[in-house]
């Protein structure tokens, strides 16, 4: 079942829930009817007979179904709460699954979109709509009692919806606008908090508290203006409602004055008539969040289109053949200049390839399309002679090893961090790996050893031990291919000679290794070197054959076998 098919099908679950929910609504509204119907009975029968039992047996009936009603009323919030989170439950984690599988632009905003649509379903707003077929009924109700005091609820009724479809008119832009403002607001947030560094060296606080200012006073101002609106049809709607009571309980009054009608029934009338107008007031009241729910739900379909999260695939067999680029192209947006431009080579096991050029020449982006981080504009990338997005994502990366330029770990142990935070997996593997890099020694010198938690607020390796525990991590479990990029740009002598030794494990050892360098030490642990340009390949060969100043052979647009 793919990503996009998990989350439908939750979402079939949740309004099939919801189904249930509104029946259970229906009844406990229908449950409404005892208060009318006790007082035209009081007055009617009650007060006219003098009659003790029949007061009693009528309060013990209507309690019993008073109480019934607060226990439905009761199930119903709970049971809406509880569809709420379990969707909420189930599809963040598709959610999140999905968005980090995107090659850019991900984003948490599906994420807070998702929370939107959990409170509209736990929200009161949603029992007003299950609540409209028991205010159809009520109305009829009161059309039979008396025509004329139908009519003036029937008139009270339009007046709501006029004022509801009023409020849509007004807010739909508004309300689209604001969470967009608000959105921008975040992200710029979040951009400040990730820059600290440079805020704090450079003293710009000034510059990022005026431009998330500007930002924030922009959404603020939009959600003024869309409360305002909210806030007065809100009070129109509640004052149209108290307006029509008092027209049906004047009305039958007048009525039973002309037309000697019963008295109780005509209070019992006005009772009716006000729930029946109810579920119209709270749904204007609510609109905003109305609105936004079915905005975030909106969204949230439209994003999880995006998601290419291969989930199900046949599970491979570990590659033994090679990791090949095919007329690889890399066009970063519409109408931008290429970063890659037609490469096309191969990279077997046990071989270390290097791969150099100047900056801006698409070697980091050629390292990230081989690991199936970015994928190509053109061409493809194929692991075994299989499309790299073709594979299972988690399968592919156990035989994959990849360390960024900037190494980075999650919040967690060192293990946790080695061991690709698969923590059911047996900690000897993560000793292993740190061993296979000759780091072991270094780690058992942290505070706890392997149980050291690295976090924000507490123990951070060095940036040579970074980088050090991004190698163990990118060799962990025994990949078939690691790509490094930039692996030694913070290591010292000491950390260079464990980085060239762990190459040479690793060649004995059968993994395929591709390196992105500028340093040219590393360039003597290598069997071949790739020099792109221009996002091209301009030469490819050995280091004997290829070394920084010598004159080449260009190989334009492709690489040879390895």
């Amino acid at each position: 079942m793919t990503l996009q098919e998990s989350y439908q099908a939750e979402k079939d679950k949740a309004l099939r829930s919801m189904a249930l929910a509104a029946v259970i609504s229906v009844i406990s509204g229908l449950c409404l009817l005892t208060i009318p119907l006790y007082l035209s009975q009081v007055y009617s029968r009650v007060i006219a007979s003098r009659s003790i039992e029949t007061l009693v047996a009528l309060s013990i009936i209507a309690f019993v179904i008073l109480v019934t009603y607060g226990i439905l009323d009761a199930i119903r919030g709970a049971y809406l709460a509880r569809i709420g989170i379990r969707f909420e439950a189930r599809v963040a984690s598709l959610l999140l699954a999905g968005e980090l599988s995107l090659p850019k632009d991900s984003s948490q905003a599906s994420l807070h979109q998702l929370v939107e649509v959990r409170k509209l379903i736990a929200s009161n707003v949603l029992p007003s709509l299950f609540d409209m077929p028991v205010m159809i009924i009520f109305a009829v109700i009161v059309f039979v009692i008396n025509p004329t005091l139908g009519f003036i609820v029937l008139a009270g009724m339009v007046i709501l919806f006029s004022t509801a479809l009023l409020n849509e008119v007004l807010t739909a832009s508004k309300v689209k606008e604001t969470d967009d403002s608000g959105a921008a607001s975040h992200k710029a947030l979040s951009n400040h908090f990730s820059q600290q560094e440079l805020i704090k060296a450079l003293g710009l606080y000034p510059q990022a508290v005026e431009h998330w200012g500007r930002l924030r006073a922009r959404h603020l101002t939009q959600l003024i203006g869309l409360l305002d609106r909210n806030y007065a049809l809100a009070s129109v709607s509640k004052t149209v409602r108290n307006l029509i009571q008092i027209a049906v309980i004047g009305g039958g009054a007048l009525l039973v004055i002309t037309e000697h009608l019963d008295a109780g029934v005509i209070f019992a009338t006005s009772v009716i008539a006000s729930r029946a107008l109810a579920p119209i007031e709270t749904l204007v009241s609510g609109w905003r969040s109305m609105k936004q729910g079915r905005l975030a739900l909106t969204r949230l379909d439209e994003r999880v289109k995006k998601f290419r999260l291969v989930d199900g695939a046949t599970q491979l067999p570990r590659p033994s053949l090679g990791l090949v680029a095919e007329k690889v192209v890399f066009i970063p947006a519409p109408g931008a200049q290429p970063i890659l431009r037609g490469i096309t080579g191969g990279f077997v096991p046990g071989q270390a390839v290097a791969i150099i050029g100047p900056s801006g020449a698409g070697k980091s982006t050629f390292a990230r399309m081989l690991v199936g981080y970015l994928e190509p504009t053109g061409g493809q990338v194929t692991l075994d002679g299989q499309n790299i997005r073709s594979w299972d994502p988690v399968t592919r990366g156990s035989y994959m090893g990849y360390m960024p330029q900037a190494a980075s770990f999650f919040e967690g142990t060192i293990r946790e961090n080695i061991a690709r935070m698969r923590v059911d997996d047996a900690p000897e593997l993560a000793i292993e790996a740190a061993k296979f890099v000759g780091i072991h020694e270094m780690i058992m010198n942290f505070p706890m050893g392997y149980d050291t938690v690295i976090s924000d607020g507490g123990f951070q390796p060095s940036g040579g031990q970074k980088q050090l525990l991004g190698l163990a991590r990118a060799f962990y479990g025994g990949p078939a291919f690691v790509v490094l990029d930039e692996p030694n740009a913070s290591l010292d002598s000491t950390g260079e000679g464990l980085l060239f030794e762990t190459i040479r494990k690793a060649r004995s050892a059968g993994i395929g290794i591709i390196v992105v360098t500028q340093r040219t030490s590393l360039l003597q642990q290598v069997d071949k070197i790739l020099v792109l340009k221009n996002g091209q390949a301009e030469a490819y060969g050995t280091p004997a054959e290829v070394m920084p100043g010598q004159i080449v052979r260009a190989v334009p647009n492709k690489v040879s076998q390895a």
